[in-house]
């Protein structure tokens, strides 16, 4: 008897890393080539905190 392949069995072979349909991870249209996902949000989370100190602290001089 012959021995049964996945194409036999009427399975395919998908990467566990690649889900069909989805593109993961989606990469932001401002990050840079080598900047790692973490060094990303830090980068935006450090400018939206800079931006919300800044606000502040002119809104304390009025």
């Amino acid at each position: 008897m012959a021995k049964k392949t996945s194409a036999n069995m009427g399975l395919y072979l998908v990467k566990p890393e690649v889900k069909p349909g989805v593109v993961w991870p989606s990469i932001p249209k401002d990050a840079k080539p080598t900047e790692s996902q973490y060094a990303y949000f830090a980068r935006k989370y450090m400018a939206a905190q800079a931006a919300r100190s800044a606000s502040e602290r002119e809104a304390s001089e009025d």
